[in-house]
């Protein structure tokens, strides 16, 4: 990094965070302190309004920001493109910031950066995910309840088996997270009547109220941000036929750790709470996915497969 982007870079840096020592911004940006020193003197001559408090760090002074910056046409359509994607996700009041955020953002570019982003957007569509006005309008709720840390009360539908039907409980929560997962939303929170950390699909949240009930966060680590983070202590190995891999690859579910190219097909290794968690995942494949192990995921695999050839072989037969 050139000194003109350090010395930029330090003013983000103490934008983002209320005071910075020395040694912090050394440490950030792979510099000697002396180096520190020298950039923030370069900083104050240049105008930037930074306040220096013996044995506590550097600060700017509140209300200070930096002028436009200068967008590259990547960043330019990034930033465009990332908020339409994002506004698909959101309830209707960040969605609607989303388009206002994105029509200031081109109304300030300038023209020829501004025709290059407008000829980009058009040729790049972005799809909006499935939705229900239900979840919708629990985000906003469960927005709110997080940032206000109140509890919750809602009505659950659980799933316990793949093929088991909604179970409906009424639980208390504390909310910590909301984390899209592939378009999906879920809850990260504090569940009193399991009396740990749970995540909850909001699609299947039913009755929603927030509580004046107000609760203290713990030091309970945020939702993991993929599976070799999770404690799922079952392995499971799916061997995919070779002709298929391709599509395999396309559609890896959350849980998968890791795939191995073997001589006969494509290796498939994940770790998983409970063997149910993946069985509709392996049966959609069909003949061409053999679970390896464990042996229980095999046996229900292979249950299942019996039981749809009855149902055929006997088509009279009620379903269950």
């Amino acid at each position: 990094m050139n000194r003109v982007d350090r010395l930029l870079a330090i003013v983000l840096e103490l934008q983002a965070h209320q005071r910075r020592r020395a040694a912090d911004l050394a440490a950030t940006f792979e510099i000697s302190v002396r180096t520190v020193y020298r950039d923030i003197l370069a900083l104050c001559e240049a105008g930037v309004p930074i306040i220096s408090v013996p044995g506590q760090g550097y600060s700017l002074v509140e209300g200070y920001f930096l002028p436009p910056l200068q967008l590259t046409p990547a960043e330019a359509l990034l930033i465009v493109q990332g908020l339409r994607a994002l506004g698909h996700l959101y309830d209707p009041a960040y969605a609607t910031a989303a388009r206002t955020a994105t029509t200031k953002i081109i109304t300030v570019l300038p023209p020829p950066l501004r025709l290059h982003v407008t000829t980009m957007q058009q040729g790049m569509a972005i799809i909006a995910a499935r939705d229900t006005a239900i979840q919708q309008g629990h985000l906003t709720v469960l927005r709110e309840a997080i940032v206000a840390q109140r509890s919750l009360r809602m009505g659950y539908h659980g799933r316990t088996t793949p093929f088991a039907a909604a179970r409906h409980t009424t639980r208390m929560v504390d909310p910590y997270q909301l984390t899209c997962v592939r378009t999906v939303w879920y809850l990260h929170g504090f569940c009193h009547l399991r009396q740990s950390m749970r995540n909850f699909r909001v699609e299947r949240i039913g009755d929603l109220t927030m509580l004046d009930h107000t609760f203290e966060p713990t030091g309970t680590s945020p939702i993991p941000q993929d599976a070799t983070q999770l404690d799922q202590p079952i392995c499971v190995q799916v061997l995919f036929a070779e002709q298929i891999k391709t599509w395999v690859l396309e559609d890896l579910p959350f849980f998968v750790v890791s795939t191995i190219q073997q001589p006969d097909g494509l290796l498939a290794i994940l770790h998983v709470r409970a063997i149910t968690d993946v069985v509709q995942w392996i049966l959609s494949w069909g003949r061409f996915a053999r679970v390896l192990e464990p042996i229980a995921l095999q046996t229900l695999i292979r249950d299942q497969g019996w039981a749809i050839q009855r149902m055929y072989d006997l088509p009279k037969t009620l379903l269950p």
